[in-house]
């Protein structure tokens, strides 16, 4: 933010992105605003054995490059999302950089011990059919998080700006236009 000359700003983070907007939120307190965390992954939450399966499932689609089948995966987006599974698709072999984003990211610190000491008004977004540790985390981010709340987006995966986007602007807007 310094580089661009931004002393403070709304942060949106998606899946593990929300753990990096939450790690900076927790270091930089005094220039973040608001916190927008879109299908929440935050370190120190434990996943489960069937989470974990799933990961490695997709992980090894992805290796042998089967895009296709790895993004049917039923959290991702919702069933009846052709076109928005193909834009995804075409982004991910487009950007092949982006597959393993995720896990190269190591946090400097577990978040959830300090989750409370977060004072910027945060918005928790999930998506209806989100996986159910992403539930579960978006639901205990509601408690821990002083100023959070939670807002489940219905018909809507993993990646509700793709696949709801006018939704996912409404309420984003909504929430950053709100008085502090």
């Amino acid at each position: 933010m310094s580089a661009v000359g931004l002393e403070h700003a709304t942060l949106v983070g998606s899946s593990s992105g929300s753990g990096v907007a939450v790690d900076y939120a927790l270091a930089h307190p005094e220039t973040v605003d608001r916190l927008v965390l879109v299908g929440p992954w935050i370190s120190g939450f434990d996943a489960s054995f069937g989470f974990i399966a799933r990961s490695l499932k997709l992980a090894a689609m992805v290796k042998i490059g089967n895009l296709e089948g790895a993004v049917k995966d039923p959290y991702i987006l919702t069933k009846s999302a052709d076109a928005e599974r193909s834009k995804v698709v075409a982004w991910l072999k487009a950007n092949p950089g982006n597959l393993a984003a995720g896990m190269r990211e190591r946090p400097l610190a577990v978040a959830k011990p300090r989750l409370g000491e977060i004072r910027a008004p945060t918005l928790v977004l999930v998506g209806e059919v989100d996986i159910k540790d992403v539930q579960d985390q978006a639901k205990a981010l509601e408690t821990l998080i002083p100023k959070a709340r939670r807002v489940v987006v219905p018909a809507s995966g993993h990646l509700m700006y793709v696949e709801r986007p006018k939704t996912f602007a409404e309420i984003v807007r909504a929430f950053v236009e709100e008085e502090p």
